[in-house]
């Protein structure tokens, strides 16, 4: 649908917004999220999830949020 996935193709706000929401619920409560991102929400998962942590300024990403890069058959070397 995207491929190549090399940019943000269809930014998705009604998506971001959500993961947004659960980010700061989870971090209200003290309490571990798992948000899976994959190249077809809007063409580039990683672009995608740059959006989400830059949007304030400050940024939401910190010892609360760690990201695991995933490959199509699993998890990379470098994430476990």
């Amino acid at each position: 649908m995207f491929s190549p996935y090399t940019e943000v193709k269809d930014p998705n706000p009604e998506a971001r917004d959500s993961m947004r929401v659960l980010m700061g619920r989870a971090r209200e409560n003290k309490q571990f999220l798992f948000l899976f991102v994959n190249n077809r929400l809007e063409g580039n998962a990683p672009l995608t999830i740059l959006s989400l942590v830059s949007r304030d300024g400050r940024g939401i990403l910190n010892r609360t949020f760690m990201l695991l890069p995933i490959r199509e058959n699993g998890l990379s070397r470098t994430s476990r």
